[in-house]
Order: structure tokens, then sequence, then C-alpha cells
């Protein structure tokens, strides 16, 4: 018995990362919604010019914190991770100013399942990474408008929220670098599927631009720090 347990706690190790990473956007709904909204009207619901779309959603840079417990080939735990991205239309000219700015930002949690290839003790290791979990949703709404067309003056400035919720699971290849026997070094490419897009409501006011939906690549360097 004192056998299994000094092998247990020599094997067994806690862990607690970072990584930055960068990921692509599906946000196919959103996109299409955005040149939606790029199209102006006047009060009355005559239509005035479309805007030009500055941005569209593009992928950007993401954080992720993670803690865990590995035990040689397998390591599990919890993942946290922050992703921003948006969308803009605007137009300016003698007429006056107007645009419209969405800013789409993620919160994800997740459980994670790793799985080395090699033993703990090897330098280099290859691994494969499974992680399913929920995202957070927080859309910030964005309208100014000052413009003077057929001798009517449009003003307007608005900022709504809304927030929804939507599942996800990512399946990724790595390969890891241990430094010393407590720092190791990670870089990893896989790819996010969203299982259902989310629903932005404020209250009882519904999005109707179109749903998240954060599905698309990922890639990422991190360092890991472990605990016996």
């Amino acid at each position: 018995i004192i056998f299994f347990a000094l092998t247990f706690s020599v094997k067994a190790q806690f862990t607690i990362g970072y990584s930055v990473g960068y990921g692509t956007y599906s946000m196919g709904e959103m996109k299409d919604g955005l040149k939606s909204l790029a199209k102006l009207y006047t009060k009355t619901g005559e239509y005035l010019f479309d805007m030009a779309v500055v941005e569209n959603f593009p992928g950007y840079i993401n954080h992720q914190l993670e803690a865990g417990y590995r035990l040689n080939h397998h390591e599990f735990g919890i993942k946290s991770m922050y992703r921003t991205t948006g969308g803009k239309v605007s137009r300016a000219d003698y007429s006056g100013e107007v645009s419209r700015k969405l800013t789409m930002n993620g919160f994800k949690q997740e459980l994670f399942y790793r799985y080395y290839f090699l033993n703990q003790d090897e330098d280099f290791n290859f691994y494969l990474d499974v992680a399913p979990g929920i995202i957070f949703n927080n859309l910030k709404a964005e309208s100014d408008i000052n413009l003077s067309v057929y001798d009517e003056t449009l003003e307007y400035s608005e900022t709504i929220k809304f927030n929804g919720i939507n599942f996800a699971v990512t399946s990724s290849v790595g390969v890891s670098y241990n430094i010393t026997s407590m720092i190791m070094l990670r870089l990893a490419a896989g790819y996010e599927i969203n299982f259902t897009d989310a629903n932005l409501k404020k209250n009882s006011h519904e999005w109707i631009y179109g749903n998240s939906n954060w599905s698309g690549l990922r890639i990422s360097a991190g360092i890991s720090l472990y605990f016996k």
C-alpha cells in the first residue's frame, strides 16, 4: 500500500496554465444582419443610402486560463476563455455622419480532457485535447446619427446590451516541451464547433439581426506550471 501511495504522489501533479491564441469566428447570421444595419432610412421610412461595412466580425486574439490535474498520460480540469470581435458600418459626408457599431464579447467556461501520447517524464510530448463548454455572450450595440437630409435633421444616439448563451466543444492537437520538471511550454491547433447559436436578448427584447456563433479555427501558445 505504501509503495502504491508513493508512486501516485510522484506521478500525479496539479497544473495551472495561461495561453494566448487567435481564433476565427463564423458569426454568419451576425454578418448578414450587419448588412441590414448598413441601410439608413428617414423617420417616414424613406430609403436614404447604404453605409460602408468597416469591420465584419473578424478573427481576433483570445486569452485562456486553466487549472488541471495530471496523472502520467491523462490530464483533466477546467478552462476559462475570453474572446471578442465586432462589426461596424459608417458613412460621413457634407450632410453629416452616421455609424452603427457592434461589439461582441464571449466568456467561455470549459471542462477539458487531455491525453499525452508519451510518458510524463519525456521532455517533448504530443497530446489530444477535448473541451466541451458553455459560452456567455454579451453584445453591445451602439448607434450614432447626426445627419441633415431634405431639410430634416436626424439626431440619434443609443447603446443597448444583449445577452445569450450557447454550447460548444473544441478539439485540438498539441505539442509540449518541459523546460524544467515544473514548467511546460505548449503549442496547439484545433477547431471549435458551436452546437447552438446564442439567441441574444435584453429582458423581453430580442436582437433581430442574427444569433451569435463562435465556430472556427483555434491556435494558441501557452505555459503551464506543475505542482506535486
